[in-house]
């Protein structure tokens, strides 16, 4: 067994190995991406056969009432978050936990499930929001009160350092998984001192690889709904789009307990 360490070749090289393990459980897989594309039919969100505002098959939605409108996009984006970080917690159990998953996985929700769940669910809302607010400072109209926007440059130099301190300890993802509560940010943050651009190097390249492929893919179905747009072509589509979405989030998976399986190999030294 190679010795652990937190380079790039061995992060990029571990995030496979991971991955790996998470494509063998496919009833995780099959149950979640079938729970997806269950609820883009109910709340009728197809991505690909839809994306036109002017689509007119029969299976689109067309309503004009506003309210209804966002109402169905709010309940499918609150059930979507809430089976991806169901997921996220099933398919590590299903890999490296004692604690097997299968077809019932998706129906079975007890105290340490919802917990880590919530955990999760607090650790991405602070990163995105965070990250968030810094794309809105760049974007937004000039103020020209000096100190309204010093204010404005404060906030957000103080968020996108929350940003920076969460990457840093990405390890922290891996060990809410593992422990099921929040580590301890300080030794996380010590372990990786002088190794940050190991995080950040590996963090964009992985990010980058996934986009590509994702958009690649994303073209691919939007092709054939748009040539073929036969509803069972589109059945398939949408299907396949859902278990695009899960891999996507199964790479980030692997790529934080990677980090974090390493954090722990460097702490034991």
């Amino acid at each position: 067994m190679t010795e652990k360490k937190l380079t790039i070749l061995n992060v990029l090289d571990d995030t496979i190995n991971n991955f790996w393990r998470f494509c063998k459980e496919w009833k995780v897989w099959g149950v979640y991406a079938l729970a997806m594309f269950l609820l883009s039919a109910v709340c009728l969100n197809w991505s690909h056969s839809c994306k036109d505002p002017l689509a007119i098959s029969w299976w689109c939605p067309q309503s004009s009432n506003i309210h209804f409108i966002y109402a169905r996009i709010v309940f499918y984006y609150i059930c979507s978050f809430f089976l991806v970080f169901a997921f996220v917690y099933d398919i590590y159990n299903a890999a490296f936990g004692t604690k097997k998953s299968d077809f019932k996985a998706i129906f079975c929700y007890d105290k340490q499930k919802l917990k880590i769940m919530g955990l999760l669910f607090v650790l991405c809302l602070t990163f995105f929001s965070a990250l968030i607010v810094c794309f809105w400072l760049i974007f937004r109209e000039p103020n020209p009160d000096w100190r309204i926007e010093f204010g404005y440059f404060l906030i957000v130099f103080t968020l996108a350092s929350v940003v920076v301190l969460l990457l840093r300890t990405s390890a922290s993802f891996g060990e809410i998984l593992a422990e099921g509560k929040f580590p301890n940010f300080k030794k996380l943050f010590n372990l990786t001192h002088g190794k940050f651009y190991v995080i950040l190097i590996t963090f964009c390249v992985m990010t980058y690889a996934v986009n590509l492929l994702q958009m690649k893919i994303k073209g691919l179905l939007d092709m054939l709904s748009e040539d073929y747009s036969y509803f069972c072509v589109v059945l398939t589509g949408e299907f396949a789009g859902a278990i695009i979405q899960l891999a996507t989030l199964a790479v980030y998976v692997a790529y934080f307990l990677t980090l974090s399986q390493i954090s722990k190999a460097l702490e034991k030294k």
